[in-house]
């Protein structure tokens, strides 16, 4: 009896002991886990609607890389007017204003798409951001001409920080919700890192619609000279008088927006790198999560206080998975599925699997079959992955 009290008394010391030392690495640690906790509603709640919008993110990352192909086009048919005499050629014109049509046409497709999607999770963006911090910034250099921007940014450092403070959240609700759990290291120790992953999650879903609402409003602050003298080129090339006696003024304006599109085909160009870096990173954090909730849900049956990644995966699942398969957690047709759609019905198995083990309603039965559905799933992908190394 003696022991197990000094072992009980060595855990809280323990945990005391890794709460401070957590704690000065940071001014207002405690304010913020406090915050945390007192504001879990509210959390879960930008967490799930920042994570959907960078879902569509990712549905748009195609339209994202045809407008920077476009815009690449563009400054491509711009060296091809190196000077006065050959910007007057009317085929140079027709490849500026053909370059400049397709790249109008790209934005329009994309901006009112994403217009739509920052305007919704403005309020959610601003109430993350203020977590624990001040807003972070970073220059970017873009391109050879070493030209910048400043992104609006979550530093990793910061996100380690904050997911590291939600961790410590749930291990102050576990406490609350049970007193004696202060005496069980390994719970408490699980609540932590489950709590830090699905922090980290949601975070790193905040640094990419931050980063690239930064990339999209460069992007469109370049765009207005370019649209500016579309007009005048089609004009030119439609015949009109007026435009043809003012063609050395509408030249001028041409090679002065070279600078123009240089610079936005600089900023796509970057901001696709960035994109295609950040979900990388957003996967791995994805698999880390899986993982962690598995072990967790086999421990102790539930998650219910989960809030950052309870919506799935950011990347894929919300692309890929069609109500239908959502809804029911099924994989069939999966014996004869080529990679891609294991792949997909991967994905819809795992949103299920999130959806059933965060509802506190679901019976065992449903739990188990999404369980054995996500397992079946990832195992189907495993092997097509490995027969095509072969």
């Amino acid at each position: 009896m003696k022991r197990t009290r000094i072992d009980r008394v060595f855990g809280v010391l323990l945990v005391l002991g890794f709460v401070l030392a957590s704690s000065v690495s940071e001014a207002g640690f405690f304010d913020t886990v406090g915050k945390l906790v007192k504001e879990r509603q509210q959390v879960s709640k930008s967490s799930r609607n920042v994570a959907a919008a960078v879902k569509t993110l990712y549905r748009e990352r195609k339209s994202i890389s045809a407008f920077a192909q476009s815009a690449a086009t563009l400054v491509q048919a711009y060296k091809g007017i190196a000077n006065k005499s050959a910007a007057a050629s009317i085929p140079k014109l027709l490849d500026i204003a053909n370059a400049i049509g397709t790249l109008v046409k790209e934005y329009g497709n994309l901006a009112p798409k994403t217009e739509k999607l920052y305007k919704g999770i403005k309020p959610d963006l601003e109430y993350l951001s203020a977590l624990g911090g001040e807003e972070e910034q970073r220059q970017v250099s873009l391109g050879s001409s070493g030209r910048k921007i400043v992104l609006k940014t979550l530093s990793d450092g910061r996100i380690d920080k904050l997911a590291g403070a939600n961790g410590w959240s749930r291990v102050w609700d576990s406490i609350k919700d049970n007193p004696m759990n202060v005496f069980r290291w390994g719970k408490l120790s699980d609540e932590y890192k489950y709590g830090k992953t699905e922090g980290q999650y949601v975070l790193k879903c905040a640094q990419i619609a931050f980063e690239t609402e930064s990339y999209l409003n460069a992007a469109k602050s370049s765009m207005t000279q370019l649209l500016g003298i579309r007009s005048e080129i089609n004009s030119i090339l439609n015949g009109n008088l007026d435009a043809l006696l003012g063609m050395g003024n509408t030249i001028n304006k041409i090679q002065g927006a070279a600078g123009s599109a240089e610079l936005l085909g600089d900023t796509l160009d970057s901001a696709v790198n960035n994109l295609g870096t950040r979900f990388d990173q957003l996967n791995k954090i994805q698999e880390a999560y899986v993982r962690q909730h598995q072990e967790y849900v086999n421990k102790y049956g539930t998650s219910s206080r989960a809030t950052a990644a309870s919506t799935g995966s950011a990347s894929g699942a919300g692309s890929a998975a069609t109500p239908s398969t959502v809804e029911t957690g099924t994989t069939s047709g999966i014996g004869t599925a080529d990679l891609q759609s294991a792949m997909q019905m991967y994905q819809a198995a795992y949103q299920e699997y999130i959806r059933v083990t965060q509802d506190p309603d679901a019976s065992q039965t449903a739990r188990n079959k999404a369980i054995n559905n996500l397992q079946k799933a990832r195992n189907l992908v495993e092997t097509l992955k490995a027969n095509a190394g072969r």
